[in-house]
């Protein structure tokens, strides 16, 4: 009788911690891969799913499996694979495939019966019917060693980084990293030390937003006119935002200048939430640098003096004449108040927009001056047919039922002063009551809450009617607050539609 006995099904792990190294150019990710199937098939190992290829996706940010599989779909596909017993044996061309993560997910894969092979460190693996993760140590110690190197590497890593990029920027005049719109002479792109030249078909958008921002245009504006007239990227995804710039214009490379250390990354490891310091006082290294420059230290400051001019200045919290009143049609989100681009800096009635909260595109806007007419003209309507009085309901009066839970708390206590009750018993007995006493005193108040706001309303629309023709005076030339808190007494609130139309709510 002959036994069959199936192949060892194995999968690839391959993983670079950048994208830079994932880009097409770059052989790690390719080489990995064929290495890991080369060996595999020598040893006829049959490949049963993946590959699973992390093109770059730091894997020393996480404090547990989970948040990492969050943040890398990849590893959380291959441990379910293994999980479901897809695959047998791991290969890897070196643990440090795995950073940080190593010995979890190593733990892991031992849990579903999984093995692990590295081509730099490798054991040979046994059957899949005779693995016993206990039965030797060797693997763990590698593991273990493989570790503790590749934290030392990475410590390595950073402390030369941190020796020598100051030396970088102050001996050789180089940049950190080559900004927008430059790029290493030709036949010495692998050149550490080569001098960045400018790139003549990108630099003349360069200066032409520089021209245009000292010129009053905004950087919304200044983004228009790149994405007309076809200015490449920087990242090369066609889409150009204020904040990219905002970046480039305050970059001091352009004015001549390179520097270092002017931010800092904080990586935080329990969420791997990432955040940056920017303009740290005194930490920046700077130096003139050997490229060729698009404008002089002079237009530099300049830029940066009008940034500073447009800076947004908080002068405390600011009523609008429709906070709190104004509702998106398409989510229901309180609408906030905006500027239009000329806005930040006149600030005058007709740039003031209202936006959705959620700040999604096509969800609808309106500028002030049209919602405040339309409100307007909604509510001489309503004063003139009649606006529905929602009238405050009778209540039936509570002030005897009150006075019976009073004077029962008071006969308990009274009881318990004169040793009747322990403290137990006595606390047994007065909760409830307290409860009940709690519950008509907020009713009570609630009502008499709703007949003072009902005859204040009242009041205000007896005051309105007697100035219907005046209405619009009132609303646009009395005190935002004021208006406000009228608008706030008669409407509930506004729907806006779109950009003309407005659903008004009454009280």
């Amino acid at each position: 009788m002959t036994i069959s006995i199936s192949p060892i099904r194995f999968a690839i792990w391959a993983a670079v911690s950048t994208k830079e190294q994932a880009a097409d150019e770059k052989a790690s990710l390719r080489a990995q891969e064929s290495e890991c199937r080369q060996v595999a098939s020598l040893k006829g190992w049959l490949e049963a799913t993946g590959p699973y290829i992390v093109r770059g996706a730091s894997r020393t940010r996480w404090a547990n499996l989970h948040d990492a599989e969050i943040a890398v779909p990849e590893l959380r596909a291959m441990l379910d694979a293994a999980q479901a017993r897809q695959f047998d044996i791991l290969v890897v061309k070196d643990y440090d495939r795995f950073r940080d993560l190593l010995d979890q997910v190593y733990r892991t894969l031992n849990d579903y019966n999984v093995q692990f092979f590295s081509l730099a460190q490798p054991i040979e693996p046994v059957s899949p019917e005779k693995f016993d993760p206990n039965a030797s140590d060797s693997q763990e110690l590698l593991i273990s060693f493989s570790q503790m190197r590749s934290r030392t590497e990475i410590r390595t890593t950073r402390r030369r980084y941190r020796v020598g990029m100051p030396d970088r920027i102050k001996q050789h005049g180089l940049p950190a990293v080559i900004p927008y719109g430059y790029s290493k002479p030709l036949g010495r792109e692998t050149d550490r030390k080569a001098v960045p030249e400018p790139d003549d078909s990108i630099t003349p958008f360069i200066i032409a937003a520089k021209d245009a921002f000292l010129s009053g245009q905004s950087t919304r504006q200044i983004v228009e006119m790149l994405q007309l007239h076809g200015a490449p990227t920087p990242g090369g995804r066609g889409i150009w935002h204020q904040a990219t710039v905002r970046a480039m214009l305050r970059n001091s490379f352009y004015a001549g200048v390179v520097r270092w250390g002017c931010s800092k990354v904080h990586s935080d490891r329990r969420t791997g939430q990432r955040s940056r310091e920017r303009n740290l006082e005194g930490q920046a290294i700077t130096a003139p640098g050997k490229h060729i420059a698009l404008w002089d230290e002079t237009t530099y400051q300049a830029i940066m003096t009008e940034f500073k001019r447009r800076q947004y200045h908080y002068s405390g919290r600011r009523t609008g004449t429709l906070s709190g009143l104004l509702i998106c049609g398409q989510c229901g989100k309180t609408m906030w108040l905006n500027y239009l681009p000329e806005g930040h800096v006149t600030h005058h009635p007709d740039t003031i927009v209202w936006r959705c909260g959620s700040r999604q595109s096509g969800h609808p806007f309106i500028k002030n001056p049209v919602a405040m007419h339309k409100i307007i003209d909604e509510i001489k309507r309503a004063l003139t047919d009649g606006i529905p009085i929602h009238s405050v309901q009778e209540q039936p009066d509570k002030s005897d039922q009150l006075l019976a839970l009073y004077q029962r708390r008071k006969r308990i206590q009274d009881a318990y002063d004169d040793g009747l009750y322990d403290l137990k018993e006595t606390r047994t007995r007065i909760m409830p009551l307290d409860e009940q006493i709690a519950l008509l005193e907020a009713l009570s108040q609630h009502h008499s809450n709703d007949a003072r706001d009902q005859h204040e309303r009242d009041e205000l629309l007896t005051y309105l009617r007697g100035k219907l023709d005046m209405l619009e005076n009132l609303f646009l030339g009395e005190s935002l607050q004021d208006v406000n808190h009228v608008l706030k007494r008669l409407l509930s609130n506004v729907v806006i539609i779109d950009s003309e139309t407005t659903s008004v709510n009454f009280r």
